[in-house]
């Protein structure tokens, strides 16, 4: 009996932070310890990983041990539990999920936020109605088509998981309103979502300038790291490597291995960066990703804190202009 009323549990979390190249080995390799905790003590092994994990497990024969190798509908029983996109849920799911995260907010004499540890109130009016409640009335989004707006923007930004609603919801409820529990329509979900990517951007930028200048990285440096971004523009233009994506799961695995390891696949991520050196600016600009992850203090105004958001919001071309500023600021 007492086998059979407790099972371990071995929790692989934030495997969704990194990139394919660096989970895989780790379950390969790991296939004897795995099976023989699973198989022969029965311990319950959990890991978040993301969707491109799954369809390449799919078709490697190195992990059928743990998955399914053909496609199959999303079913728990097969061990697979999905969240799903955006683009999977229609407007009324988004509608709920948007009035169940206001029902988990409490004021906590300061303000209000999110606490798991609290029971949700019973209904979102508590919240949206409460005499200390200064921000929008979301629950007519469906309804005035704010959801609609919401999708538009996200879509054209490529951001389809369920966390860039939440990203999104708290820029708009802090945004600073002007009438109170107002109805949140499409302009001003448009109008504060534009604000705040604008005020981000030029939050990083500063941030970036100053760690660059006080670093004294060369213009020399800086006119190589400009060059290295047009190419990396163009080849994502002309449907090449993507350098770009490339940089950005340099900072994933960061974060989730504690070290720089670039997968070596000749973009060339260590000789740009000066092998990850305070001389170069992309590697400044990395860091700063790395660091807005990790410290929550740093640049509080900036919503958009995984890499993912960051190098969503900012392009090569953008970056490739800030470093064309920083030059600029030096020769006066």
């Amino acid at each position: 009996m007492a086998r059979e009323a407790f099972r371990l549990a071995i929790i692989c979390d934030d495997f969704d932070k990194l990139s394919v190249g660096q989970v895989m080995p780790f379950f390969s390799d790991a296939q004897n310890d795995f099976q023989t905790l699973s198989g022969t003590h029965r311990v319950v092994i959990v890991s978040s990983v993301t969707k491109d994990f799954v369809k390449a497990g799919k078709t490697d024969p190195r992990m059928n041990y743990c998955m399914s190798q053909t496609e199959s509908k999303r079913k728990v029983a097969l061990g697979e539990l999905w969240v799903p996109d955006i683009s999977e849920l229609t407007s009324g799911d988004i509608q709920e999920f948007i009035d169940h995260r206001i029902r988990h907010l409490h004021w906590d004499g300061v303000e209000w936020g999110f606490n798991s540890e609290k029971a949700p109130h019973e209904r979102v009016q508590d919240v949206i109605e409460h005499e200390l409640w200064d921000s929008y009335d979301t629950t007519p989004m469906r309804r005035n088509g704010s959801l609609l707006e919401l999708n538009a923007w996200l879509s054209g930004r490529d951001e389809v998981s369920m966390r860039q609603i939440i990203t999104c919801l708290d820029t708009v409820l802090n945004s600073g309103v002007i009438i109170p529990k107002a109805e949140l329509t499409p302009s001003l979900l448009e109008s504060a979502l534009k604000m705040n990517a604008e005020e981000e951007i030029e939050e990083i930028g500063k941030e970036l300038h100053r760690r660059v200048k006080k670093a004294g990285v060369s213009q020399e440096q800086l006119r190589k790291e400009e060059m290295w971004l047009e190419d990396a523009r163009e080849k994502i233009e002309r449907g090449e490597e993507d350098l770009w994506e490339a940089l950005c799961t340099l900072v994933l695995d960061k974060i989730g291995l504690g070290a720089w390891k670039p997968e070596e696949r000749g973009f060339g991520l260590r000789r740009i960066t000066l092998n990850f050196s305070d001389k170069s600016g992309i590697f400044h600009f990395i860091n700063l990703v790395n660091d807005l992850q990790e410290d929550t203090a740093l640049l509080p105004k900036v919503v958009s804190r995984t890499p993912d958001e960051v190098f969503k919001k900012i392009s090569p071309r953008h970056l490739q202009l800030e470093l064309e500023k920083i030059q600029v600021e030096m020769k006066n």
